[in-house]
């Protein structure tokens, strides 16, 4: 039996209807034509789409989308280009491959946009591949935020013996660093772009080094990396958390 909810269901239709004749305004009638929909429904679905800012009818001859709705429309094409904007120039300082990472529920991270790089190591992975393993970096700042759902608690306390004086690191720093040879060509080090809430909106990292670095190089690139991550979300209109969250108890909230 199908869940759709009908009145939804029509919601959605006239959405996808008025976003594809924006900004050119569409009438009540061919809305009820086209879409093969009961006039009075119609209405009342477009009344209550204006109510909330969804819909608006900026002529009587037809409605458009309404304000709220474009506002978050563009906020998010906004937020996009600021990320592409930031990994890439993070990609040309460093002279490496940089993405935006973000968890996929699995213990396991997705790319959500990747810097262009032009010089140095290549690396093959596009938008929507898993970053490659281990990649400790991005768990160890995905932990010290209490990102639900990044990572075990099991698997992070196997790969950091200092668990808790680890996360505090990373949460007074501003990023994580790689584990070590075998970790770096899979994320040096990484950062934390946060939301208007405080909370995380991606990770930041870096890929294909072409060798193992020393602590004062790792330091550097990590320093390039929280700048580019803070960045991303000041312009975005994020904040970092106020609280004080080095007194947290370590990895709050993850793997649950």
């Amino acid at each position: 039996m199908s869940s759709d909810v009908p009145a939804v269901e029509k919601a959605i239709r006239i959405l996808e209807r008025l976003a594809a004749e924006y900004p050119r305004p569409v009438s009540p009638a061919t809305l009820v034509a086209d879409l093969a929909l009961n006039r009075s429904t119609c209405y009342g679905i477009l009344a209550t789409l204006r109510a909330q800012g969804w819909g608006a009818s900026p002529e009587r001859a037809g409605w458009t989308l309404g304000p709220r709705l474009l506002t978050v429309t563009r906020t998010g094409e906004h937020t996009a280009e600021v990320v592409r904007e930031e990994l890439d120039e993070l990609s040309r300082r460093l002279g490496a491959v940089t993405v935006a990472v973000v968890p996929d529920g699995s213990g396991k991270f997705v790319v959500v946009a990747t810097g262009e790089c032009t010089q140095g190591i290549r690396v093959s992975i596009g938008i929507g591949d898993r970053l490659p393993e281990p990649a400790t970096a991005v768990r160890q700042v995905a932990a010290a935020w209490g990102v639900p759902g990044a990572a075990s608690r099991h698997r992070l306390s196997l790969e950091m013996r200092d668990h808790a004086e680890v996360l505090t690191r990373v949460r007074a720093d501003g990023f994580g660093r790689s584990a070590g040879a075998a970790d770096q060509p899979h994320g040096v080090a990484a950062a934390a772009a946060f939301d208007v809430d405080g909370r995380v909106r991606l990770v930041v990292t870096v890929l294909a080094m072409p060798d193992r670095k020393p602590d004062e190089e790792i330091d550097r690139i990590g320093r390039a990396v929280r700048d580019a991550a803070a960045a991303i979300s000041t312009r975005t209109g994020g904040a970092s958390p106020t609280h004080d969250v080095r007194s947290d108890p370590p990895v709050s909230g993850v793997g649950r």
